[in-house]
């Protein structure tokens, strides 16, 4: 409480001074108290600004809430439920405003508010206005409203609610930046959703090394940009065809290759590995596959075999095409089940119910036997594990084989591979990565089967997939087409609107 008018002079009493050089050294003093205050303040946004005398104390009245109905709801197994990622909003709130005496999250309903409060719940008010491009209502999609004291997110579903939370915290950034302080975000209504079901990037980590904290904070920046998928690529080799095709012989076995996923010293696959010190355990990958998934982002793990395996055949010899070490032999006996004893001591490592088998640039005189293997590791994979597979599009030719529609196709090469739309109105499920959207492709070595048109380095590809009804029974390959053209007067790709963003900015 601030002194009584009869106790005033007091406090003038206390600032009478005997001499000049007392008075310097209380100004002095009261200088370097401010600046103390100023620091203080600037790294407690949160909190009132410096005064003398000071408040003896202060709580201030932000706060996060979950409604209780729905605080428990996830969208699947392992995947965080809505209080979980109302925790991991807070965390990030914490660390971009510097906001530590932020409340923790509770559990209330929004009728109990009386301070300034995020409200997280579920259940929009017309998800039809939330659809992807296919039409198909998005889980992903969310409703904001913005008042003077409560700030509202209502996920269609929990993934949805977490999407909005990186609208907010993007809003709280821009505000900082733009000089507000506290922030300030404008009241009003609002709704967003994804145009397309897979926007993810994608890391080549088998040609080169990555420490598993700089993996989970690709995460957090991929989740940022409202990226929901991590393609993990863990296995490769540097590739010098003068030395991988030279012709003593054995040369190719001095080139760099990865193997990123450490079995324990007791697995039959434990010789795969060629750096321990250069691969995640599975404690390691777990913990990495939790914190994206606490973000958001779901982490799609690639071994990529037939080609691009010199890892595999400097651990077997015995299962290369003779001449060709980077390729493996589908017909040697023992070839595929090698293949299936690595996917069984890796695969119960991933909580994704998506993983890649890569089978790109494959030799394509062994089209048939190519196809037939593509088709016998998703059968495999998918009745051991349940979880579906992906393959980089290579259009293999053969007129009497034909992968399985339940596999999904990654397009990344045009016009040199398949066609997108054909494969489509086949009833494949299409990831768009095409290469030339790359921000750092170039056009060496253009169409030449090197594996350098993909990725020789960190990759951030945009990929962006169209559902389409699968039919029960492949169909056959399509005949080649040249690149269709929009109509006249039509726009290339779809309108971005205010309110329903397709999130499409390369990252």
């Amino acid at each position: 409480m601030y002194p009584a008018r009869s106790n005033r002079s007091a406090w003038t009493n206390i600032l009478r001074f005997s001499s000049p050089s007392l008075m310097r050294i209380f100004i002095f003093c009261i200088l370097l108290i401010q600046l103390a205050l100023k620091a203080t303040a600037s790294s407690h946004p949160g909190s009132l600004s410096p005064q003398i005398p000071s408040i003896k104390s202060f709580s201030p009245s932000d706060q996060i809430i979950v409604d209780p109905a729905f605080a428990e709801v996830s969208d699947g197994p392992g995947q965080p439920s809505l209080f979980g990622f109302a925790q991991t909003f807070r965390e990030d709130l914490v660390s971009v405003t510097g906001f530590t005496d932020l409340p923790q999250v509770q559990n209330a309903s929004v009728s109990s508010v009386n301070s300034s409060t995020v409200f997280l719940t579920l259940g929009v008010s017309n998800s039809s206005n939330l659809t992807l491009f296919n039409g198909d209502v998005a889980g992903e999609g969310y409703e904001f409203e913005i008042t003077e004291s409560v700030y509202t997110i209502r996920g269609v579903e929990v993934l949805g609610a977490w999407w909005g939370t990186r609208t907010l915290i993007q809003q709280v950034i821009l505000s900082i930046a733009s000089g507000s302080d506290p922030a300030q975000i404008p009241t009003g209504v609002g709704e967003d959703n994804p145009g397309w079901e897979v926007r993810g990037f994608m890391l080549d980590a088998g040609r080169h090394w990555f420490e598993m904290p700089f993996l989970a904070d690709l995460c957090t920046y991929g989740s940022f940009f409202k990226l929901n998928e991590f393609h993990l690529h863990a296995s490769d080799f540097i590739y010098n065809p003068a030395i991988l095709y030279n012709s003593d012989n054995t040369s190719w076995r001095s080139l760099y290759t990865g193997f990123r996923f450490q079995p324990p010293t007791s697995s039959p696959i434990f010789g795969l590995v060629p750096e321990l010190n250069e691969s995640w355990t599975k404690d390691q990958f777990t913990s990495l596959q939790t914190t994206c998934a606490n973000h958001g982002v779901k982490i799609i793990p690639e071994i990529d075999t037939p080609a691009h395996s010199l890892v595999i055949t400097k651990w077997k010899p015995e299962l290369m095409i003779t001449g060709t070490p980077d390729l493996l032999n589908l017909t040697y006996p023992e070839t595929i089940p090698t293949l299936k004893e690595i996917w069984d001591e890796i695969v119960p490592w991933f909580t994704s119910d998506e993983v890649s088998i890569g089978a790109d640039e494959y030799d394509a005189s062994l089209a048939n036997d190519y196809i037939s293997f593509v088709n016998d590791m998703h059968d495999y994979i998918t009745s051991t594990s349940g979880k579906s597979i992906r393959i980089w599009e290579t259009n293999e030719p053969s007129s009497t084989e034909f992968i399985n529609t339940n596999v999904t196709i990654q397009h990344w090469w045009f016009p040199g591979g398949s066609i997108p739309v054909q494969l489509m109105d086949q009833g494949y499920d299409i990831i768009n990565s095409e290469t030339k959207c790359r921000a750092e492709d170039s056009d060496e070595d253009e169409g030449q089967n090197s594996g350098s048109t993909k990725a020789d380095g960190s990759e951030d590809t945009k990929t962006k997939k169209k559902k389409h009804t699968s039919g029960s029974q492949p169909q056959p390959p399509p005949e080649p087409l040249t690149q269709p053209q929009p109509p006249e007067g039509s726009q290339s790709s779809p309108k971005q609107t205010f309110t329903r963003h397709q999130h499409s900015t390369l990252v």
